[in-house]
């Protein structure tokens, strides 16, 4: 069955031809119209009203409902300021209240006096700086100073010319921004400085030196940063600690010292400032055993020809015996075996015995023999290990200027004992 185009309507022909649909036939389609079975209602425009003041400008908001921090009506010329909008009331503030491009037109100098004493020659003016109309002695305000008047008629007393001063306690030239006081000059005490961090003790503001006394001194936010000492434990009780075990404080605590040279910190007679020993250990911390410095060091002698007996002239400091060395300096003569304290004295003109003797009781006596017959004279002798010249072993001659007369001479018919 076919239906003629006459037939349709033209809400169904509008569907069947893809046009969007607008039933209340306003000119505004689906879905822009808020209401389309009202001819009245079409799109709504909304405004971003920043200020919140029921005036918008600028951005444009397309919506049926009214969207959060928009408005109907567009006609802000200060969207930043809610006392600022089209038929604003014109206030003394310095603004274009009303939006009509003029400011504070409402507020010409009136020209009439007011005010009294001081003050009696003013002039009412609108001063936005107070949000109204002032009373001041000159247009341009220029009077007001810190005494204690209302110098320039605007029934304000030293407004804007006071000063804020910081309680500074500790008198180091920096206040406590906490305790302030306003005034023309500064009380007792009070500064101009307010950043002090600590306005008990003077060492403690900004830009002192932080020293380890618990104290925020430099202001910093941090306590004994770079002030704090090294302390390590001293667990033998002798004064030097040991440098493993360390802490760090402003003060020492108990069995804590400064000192970290302690070698051995179980020992308290072991440490850098004792004297070393014989006894096998490290003493006083130096890193030897038992060196030649040590107090009960023995004194050793070189014992070259290995005779049991030490040189005198080489020597050695140490607490156990070095090789080739004796604890003696006997010997007199170290180059030879034979020669030392028991050995038998000989006659050959060395002192074998080491007594400071040479030859004693082992030499002979000799008689001179003048006449060199063999045959000595008892009236002069001498000791020796050999016959010396112009000596000889017996003293029997009886005439030692004849070398003819001695007793083993033949006996003679002369006058002469001749043997």
């Amino acid at each position: 069955m076919s239906i003629g185009c006459e037939q349709i309507s033209p809400f169904i022909s509008d569907v069947l031809w893809g046009k969007r649909l607008d039933v209340d036939q306003d000119g505004i389609p689906r879905p822009d119209d808020c209401d389309d079975s009202n001819p009245k209602v079409g799109t709504r425009i909304w405004y971003r009203d920043v200020d919140q003041d029921g005036y918008g400008a600028g951005e444009k908001i397309i919506a049926c409902d009214q969207p959060t921090g928009a408005t109907i009506t567009d006609n802000d010329c200060d969207d930043t300021r809610a006392n600022v909008y089209a038929n604003a009331p014109e206030i003394c503030d310095g603004l274009d209240n009303d939006c009509n491009g003029k400011t504070d037109e409402l507020f010409p100098d009136l020209g009439t006096s007011c005010g009294t004493g001081i003050c009696s020659n003013g002039t009412m003016v609108c001063n936005p700086e107070h949000l109204g109309t002032l009373c001041v002695t000159d247009t341009n305000k220029s009077g007001e100073i810190c005494d204690e008047l209302d110098n320039d008629c605007d029934g304000l007393t030293d407004e804007d010319v006071k000063t804020v001063f910081y309680k500074d306690s500790d008198k180091d030239g920096y206040g406590n921004i906490a305790d302030e006081v306003t005034a023309c000059t500064a009380p007792p005490t009070y500064i101009l400085n307010h950043t002090d961090c600590d306005d008990v003790h003077a060492s403690a503001h900004p830009g002192a030196t932080e020293i380890c006394d618990g104290i925020d001194n430099d202001c910093n936010g941090k306590t004994d940063e770079t002030g704090l000492n090294t302390y390590y434990e001293d667990k033998d009780a002798d004064g030097y600690g040991n440098e493993k075990k360390k802490i760090y404080g402003c003060s020492a605590p108990i069995g804590h010292v400064s000192d970290h040279t302690d070698c051995d910190d179980l020992e308290k007679a072991i440490h850098p400032n004792t004297d070393e020993l014989c006894n096998g250990m490290d003493d006083n911390c130096n890193e030897l055993t038992d060196e030649p410095s040590a107090v009960d060091v023995k004194t050793w002698y070189a014992d070259s020809d290995q005779d049991g007996f030490g040189d005198a002239l080489t020597q050695k400091f140490a607490c156990t015996k070095p090789a080739g060395f004796v604890t003696n300096k006997l010997d007199c003569n170290d180059a030879i075996f034979e020669i030392a304290p028991t050995a038998k004295e000989l006659c050959n003109e060395i002192d074998d015995d080491c007594n400071g003797q040479t030859d004693e009781g082992t030499q002979a006596t000799f008689f001179v023999d003048v006449d060199q017959d063999g045959y000595g004279s008892p009236l002069v002798k001498k000791s020796a290990c050999s016959v010396p010249s112009g000596y000889a072993a017996n003293k029997s001659d009886c005439n030692d200027l004849n070398e003819n007369i001695h007793p083993n001479q033949n006996e003679l018919c002369n006058g002469v004992d001749d043997n």
